[in-house]
């Protein structure tokens, strides 16, 4: 991917927890900030390859290996990737300071 996709997946990613944060509905959150129609959508409906990412990582938090699987061969992705992203995911959290 792309860097500047990466950083546009990950800005989804953050976004995502926002609504839990905050105690507020996702919906009035995203009227308050100025954000393409693109990411938008992915917050809300899961579209676009950043919302079927974001699906995607939800679906792995729940443990929906069949959803996972689904949207794993519908992005694209490789069969084993999904453990070797997972074991990045947390290298890379046990590494911030």
């Amino acid at each position: 991917q792309h860097p500047a996709a990466l950083h546009r997946s990950f800005l989804v990613g953050m976004l995502s927890l926002l609504d839990a944060l905050m105690d507020q509905p996702m919906p009035d959150l995203l009227h308050e900030l100025h954000l393409a129609d693109a990411l938008r959508e992915a917050l809300l409906s899961r579209t676009g390859e950043d919302g079927q990412i974001l699906a995607l990582v939800e679906a792995i938090e729940r443990q929906d290996e069949d959803a996972a699987q689904k949207l794993r061969q519908r992005l694209g992705l490789p069969d084993g990737i999904l453990g070797r992203l997972s074991l990045d995911a947390l290298a890379w959290s046990a590494a911030l300071p």
